[in-house]
């Protein structure tokens, strides 16, 4: 499994090459729900961020009002890389 630091360059890469965001607006801190994606932009991209990595993001996770607060690109990339944990297809 790669970094964390691997997969958020890789996250990084499918933002600005497939969803035309700016990689100056993509950082860690940076909460999905300020990348100024749509919903069903926002969608399809964790759907491809977990297609690249294999695994499954509870959608519960997804909900900005959610009791841990709005998910991040760095809590999405440690949930990418929890593996099964998180519920990865097998």
């Amino acid at each position: 499994m790669p970094s964390a630091t691997a997969r958020f360059t890789e996250l990084s890469v499918l933002l600005e090459k497939r969803f035309h965001v700016a990689r100056v607006s993509v950082m860690p801190s940076t909460p999905l729900n300020d990348l100024g994606l749509d919903s069903l932009a926002m969608l399809t991209f964790v759907c491809a961020a977990e297609n690249a990595f294999q695994s499954r993001i509870p959608a519960t996770r997804l909900n900005p009002a959610g009791p841990d607060g709005p998910l991040t690109l760095q809590g999405l990339c440690e949930l990418l890389g929890a593996g099964s944990e998180v519920g990865s297809p097998g």
